[in-house]
């Protein structure tokens, strides 16, 4: 399925990632940590999200919850705002850590996939599988009305 988002701001922990040892740091890092609980949610969703991608594989890996833009954040919060971009979205075939991992090792080698390498998330909501956003190349269709609230 292919899909586009408008802008949306996370805020949790980030490291950037050379390799899984870096990965499973970062995910130990917040579950052992209280941030996951402090940080003003609108759901218990729970999102990665790669970017800021350099060759040789690297890239920033944030781990955190998606907050109001305009909200406080607590002290030593990473924080991004992931731009508005079009997605391939895939649904894990089931809630553990290593259909994750599988599913990226499929997807780094589908060359099929026109990947624009900015933002890939994935999230992992309380009820419910998982899925995977692949930013992929396309464009994205913004109207003034995305951006008034009422």
């Amino acid at each position: 399925m292919q899909t586009q988002l408008s802008a949306f701001r996370l805020a949790g922990v980030a490291a950037r990632i050379g390799d899984e040892s870096d990965t499973q740091e970062l995910w130990k890092t917040w579950f052992s940590g209280s941030l996951k609980d402090e940080l003003p949610a609108f759901s218990r969703t729970l999102y990665a999200v790669r970017y800021a991608y350099q060759s040789g594989g690297h890239y920033t890996l944030l781990l955190g919850k998606l907050v109001a833009v305009e909200a406080s954040l607590p002290p030593n919060v990473q924080e991004i705002i992931v731009p508005p971009q079009c997605y391939r979205v895939f649904t894990l075939p089931e809630n553990r850590p290593d259909a994750v991992h599988e599913l990226w090792c499929t997807l780094e080698q589908d060359s099929s996939l026109k990947r624009c390498f900015k933002y890939d998330f994935s999230c992992f909501p309380s009820v419910g599988k998982g899925r995977v956003y692949v930013g992929v190349v396309g464009e994205v269709e913004q109207h003034e009305t995305d951006f008034v609230t009422d």
